[in-house]
């Protein structure tokens, strides 16, 4: 996705650069954002896991890695904590434990 600025002005896609004055200070700037499918990068295609609330029966294919947290949908890996089907990052546990209903006895 691609942008083209002048003066403050976002131009459109049918307009053109006829406004724009050579001797002028100001320049033009062009914003460029690339699209999800550009940001991915490794060989292998990413798994998504379609319900957070959820995991498969037999898991997840792949890496521990994969299976995402269902509070901010980052990926887990070692500090995912999976019991009781909980899927939470850990520091995202210990922020919810409490109105979760999880009593720290130590």
């Amino acid at each position: 996705h691609m942008r083209l600025i002048y003066e403050g002005r976002v131009l459109r896609e049918a307009e053109t650069l006829e406004c724009y004055k050579a001797d002028s200070e100001v320049p033009v700037q062009v914003h460029f954002t690339a699209g999800h499918a550009a940001l991915l990068g490794g060989s292998k295609p990413q798994v998504t896991q379609h319900n957070p609330f959820t995991t498969p029966v037999r898991g997840l294919p792949g890496s521990k890695g994969n299976r995402t947290s269902r509070m901010s949908g980052r990926l887990g890996g070692m500090a995912l904590i999976r019991k009781y089907g909980i899927l939470m990052k850990r520091q995202e546990f210990r922020e919810k434990a409490e109105q979760i209903g999880f009593v720290k006895y130590r």
